[in-house]
């Protein structure tokens, strides 16, 4: 069961991963990490949590952490539409608040 889980998680990939990263950040991720006495690291349970840090064309860096609580659907959801409308152009600077929210 747990390798099947393993498979299940490792098989999800979004198209978000493969986006340029900041240079900037340094910062590596490790979630949910169990060691064995070889020292190789495996996930405990499915993340929950989602992430994006990424590089935009204009040199502005984004970076974003969403609570899964319950559950990564959400989590995704919010990871993967944030980051296609921002780099899509599909959000810009001459849209109003009430022009994002419909």
């Amino acid at each position: 069961m747990a390798a099947q889980r393993m498979t299940t998680m490792q098989s999800h990939q979004s198209w978000t991963d493969d986006l340029p990263l900041c240079q900037m950040c340094g910062v590596g991720t490790a979630p949910n990490c169990v060691y064995s006495p070889d020292g190789k690291g495996s996930q405990s349970h499915p993340m929950e949590d989602g992430h994006l840090r990424l590089r935009c064309e204009d040199g502005c860096f984004l970076y974003g952490v969403f609570n899964g609580y319950d559950g990564n659907r959400v989590a995704n959801f919010a990871t993967q539409c944030l980051t296609a409308e921002l780099l899509l152009g599909q959000l810009n600077s001459s849209q109003t608040d009430n022009d994002v929210r419909r």
